[in-house]
């Protein structure tokens, strides 16, 4: 009974363990995205300021850009928050799983460990009764 609960509960953590490993991809991807983002936001804005200096756009349009970079910013930062967050959730489901693999070579060695006694038990009885009846 315990085999079929400790099979059941370790498939649960496998599972918990899969959908944090593709969540925390997920998030890794977001931050990748984001990063390109950035970083394509920060060869505009040297491209926005050499023409506002010339001139050729005015201090709305360089503004509006810098606010974009700004929320660009804003979701960077949120998403490796997320990632952390993911990392964290993604250690705890692998800890989880080890200690239950580990909960279940306890519980495999405490039932080889009762199976011996018992056995021993059963040679001890059969001792004792094969020498009384020897005696009778």
């Amino acid at each position: 009974m315990k085999r079929f609960r400790f099979a059941r509960i370790k498939r649960i953590r496998e599972v918990e363990e899969k959908l944090a490993e593709e969540a925390f991809a997920e998030a890794a991807a977001r931050v990748r995205e984001l990063a390109v983002k950035s970083k394509e936001y920060t060869g505009v804005y040297k491209d926005y300021r050499q023409r506002f200096q010339r001139g050729e756009i005015d201090w709305v349009e360089l503004a509006n850009l810098v606010k974009r970079i700004e929320k660009a910013k804003k979701d960077l930062i949120e998403a490796y928050n997320n990632l952390q967050e993911k990392r964290q959730e993604l250690l705890q489901a692998n800890v989880r799983l080890k200690m239950m693999e580990k909960l279940e070579e306890m519980w495999k060695e405490q039932v080889f460990i009762e199976e011996m006694q018992s056995l021993q038990e059963v040679l001890d009885d059969f001792a004792s009764y094969k020498s009384y009846l020897k005696k009778s």
